[in-house]
């Protein structure tokens, strides 16, 4: 009985939206317009258009988003949401919802990109465009809400995409910041498209690449994101911390900063130690 009446208020919602001239979208559903909160398992086949919400370092593990802003080498930045892309748009997923668009000042987080908001678009406009190369559009994940400085930096990128956020009133404030586009409004168990069509949220190209290509660029990320945390003038002992860029430290250690526990990482970290490897990555906290 409880399903039947789900239904019967979700179509409903549906019938009520048209109306208005906006479009509905079903949370994890199997007809219809849908947002999904994982990744399938396999090939989706629909005539209509599917996102996939969910967080980057659970798509990819260990690439948080101040991953990608350490990252010494920001074409590789481009090279992951293509790679990415093209493995997502080969299981039927149209757009993808992605991004965090505060900045670290006044935050200690791995999902924020940067204290600089500068760096923060300039990473995340790198990483969208590497989706749409692979045919994925990119939707601005706004509901934790954004730093203005950031949204202003994207408009001088030309970096217009589709947004999503939880109350037209904030929709309307990033219009007036400069992104004129249709956004999603998430109102729990379906999102609704609103100033726009469903097709302006999917491409008819695509490039397709594997997991093990994802692996690759992974790897090269996460080695072009160690940082070194601190050398003094007299070392004492060595260390290598994981995912902590903000912990007390002895003050006469030198310290290396990597992002996930992967032994290979870690025996590069150990050799980063010694002198026996370079280490590339920048601060951006």
């Amino acid at each position: 009985m409880k399903v039947s009446i789900w239904f019967f208020l979700v179509m409903l919602v549906v019938e009520i939206s048209f109306c208005e001239s906006t479009y509905v979208f079903l949370k994890d559903s199997r007809f219809g317009n849908i947002v999904l909160e994982h990744v399938p398992d396999e090939a989706i086949v629909s005539d209509k258009v599917v996102g996939l919400d969910i967080y980057l370092g659970e798509l990819i593990k260990d690439i948080d988003y101040l991953v990608l802003g350490v990252c010494s080498d920001y074409t590789l930045v481009e090279k992951l949401g293509r790679y990415l892309g093209g493995y997502l748009k080969k299981l039927g997923v149209d757009f993808l919802v992605f991004g965090t668009f505060k900045t670290l000042n006044g935050i200690r987080s791995l999902r924020c990109v940067s204290r600089s908001p500068f760096v923060t678009a300039h990473v995340l406009s790198l990483f969208a465009r590497g989706l749409q190369t692979a045919g994925v559009v990119p939707v601005l994940d706004m509901r934790e809400g954004f730093n203005e400085d950031v949204i202003r930096a994207l408009v001088s990128r030309h970096s217009y995409f589709p947004f999503v956020v939880r109350e037209e009133s904030v929709a309307r404030k990033i219009k007036d910041l400069g992104i004129k586009r249709p956004f999603l409004l998430d109102e729990g168990d379906f999102w609704t498209l609103k100033d726009g069509v469903p097709n302006q949220l999917e491409y008819s190209w695509h490039d397709e690449a594997s997991r093990e290509e994802l692996e690759d660029v992974r790897r090269e990320i996460l080695m072009h994101a160690m940082v070194i945390l601190q050398n003094p003038p007299r070392v004492s002992r060595k260390m290598v911390v994981i995912d902590d860029p903000w912990g007390k430290l002895p003050k006469d250690a030198k310290v290396i900063l990597i992002f996930s526990d992967d032994p290979w990482l870690k025996k590069l970290a150990e050799k980063a130690l010694n002198g026996e490897f370079q280490i590339k990555g920048r601060r951006t906290w």
